[in-house]
């Protein structure tokens, strides 16, 4: 049985410098690896109910399976890895708890569950004030037989709140979480298990609702495979691309999931792709590759160093063949301009190297013709 005094010398080493989101990360990514593996939520739902006073109170309900007997005995020990997440490829390492230790004063859990056709009301904190974390939980027969489970966080010191506050001055009202919710947990809000999850936001009484079938509306993919160089396997990667809003850009990111989440590779927040577009899209990268290289925060993918030019080569591959009519048309634009140009330019044009207009993904135009010709000029 783990000491709190053993457990809080870990999540500090663990957390120390890392941000306050990587809390929310864990405790949003438990409620939505709850409603998904769950056979009893038919109708998958997480309620989210954040009160930003003098202290900070957070509230995650959702209606899975709950604390039984067999999910308890995995929580209550450190490093102990639950087979159904780990058979789900959500590759859990059993550590996220820490998390609640670091950011946290305070936590609770309350869950309804069935067991043996008799629902069951279990209550426990976490971690427990005295000696070990987890030297019992308070269990009686339900009243209900309404599944769900609800942890309630209290934040109230100093330097907890500070780091509370640096994240929840940026995501101050609904829509905004909403938007982090979406990039941060997009892996775990298309997983096709389930036809929907409905979930609700409150912050201070701001309300609004999150359904995940309006993300799948708009989504396409695509997939490759790479061998790696590290340990000649052969993986499976996918590219979902979202149409998210109209208007011009040159260049997307295409950002990394992991275990379900968004993380960085190795420290990028990233990878780039540039094409001219009339709209413009989320593009993420999933891949068991990724899953199995993530640290345990689940904030970084490790990459092999020859690994990382196959990816961003098969991505950049990949991706033009998708965008590969928008392409055609892009670079018959840039010839144009490019025509035009050399009849208003005549001297300028024969600094500039036809084949960079023929092979870019980007509509060139008069302001990148003049540019290439300085840089050139200069070169000479």
């Amino acid at each position: 049985m783990e000491q709190l005094s053993n457990v809080e010398n870990r999540a500090k080493k663990e957390y120390s410098r890392k941000s306050f989101e990587l809390l929310l990360r864990e405790i949003i990514s438990n409620a939505l690896h709850s409603v998904l593996l769950s056979k009893e939520a038919k109708e998958p739902k997480i309620d989210i109910i954040i009160k930003i006073e003098n202290d900070i109170k957070i509230s995650i309900t959702d209606n899975g399976e709950g604390f039984t007997e067999k999910n308890f005995s995995y929580f209550k020990e450190l490093d102990s890895i639950n087979i159904e997440k780990e058979n789900a490829h959500y590759n859990p390492r059993g550590q996220g708890r820490l998390a609640l230790i670091y950011f946290s004063n305070r936590a609770s859990y309350k869950s309804i569950y069935e067991q043996g056709n008799i629902f069951y009301e279990r209550k426990f904190h976490y971690p427990l004030l005295q000696g070990g974390l987890f030297e019992s939980s308070d269990v009686n027969e339900a009243n209900t037989n309404i599944l769900s489970t609800e942890l309630s966080i209290i934040i109230s010191s100093h330097e907890k709140l500070r780091r509370a506050n640096t994240f929840f001055n940026i995501n101050y009202n609904c829509d905004l979480f909403k938007g982090w919710i979406i990039n941060n947990f997009f892996a775990l809000l298309i997983d096709d298990t389930h036809k929907n999850i409905e979930i609700h936001i409150e912050i201070n009484n701001n309300k609004c609702r999150l359904d995940t079938n309006k993300i799948k509306e708009n989504l396409e993919k695509v997939d490759f495979d790479l061998k790696s160089n590290e340990d000649d396997k052969i993986y499976k990667f996918y590219i979902w691309i979202i149409k998210i809003e109209s208007g011009k850009t040159s260049h997307l990111d295409v950002k990394i999931c992991s275990r379900g989440l968004l993380t960085k590779f190795n420290n990028k927040e990233a990878l780039p792709y540039e094409i001219s577009l009339n709209a413009k899209y989320a593009l993420y990268l999933t891949s068991e590759y990724l899953d199995q290289r993530t640290n345990n925060t689940g904030d970084n993918v490790e990459v092999f160093e020859k690994d990382i030019l196959l990816i961003e080569d098969n991505i950049k591959e990949n991706l033009d063949k998708h965008f590969k009519e928008t392409i055609e048309k892009n670079r018959d634009k840039s010839k144009l301009n490019f025509q035009n140009y050399v009849k208003n330019y005549p001297s300028l044009g024969l600094f500039i190297d036809e084949a960079n207009i023929s092979n870019s993904n980007l509509i060139k135009e008069n302001k990148d013709f003049i540019k290439e010709s300085i840089n050139c000029s200069k070169s000479r």
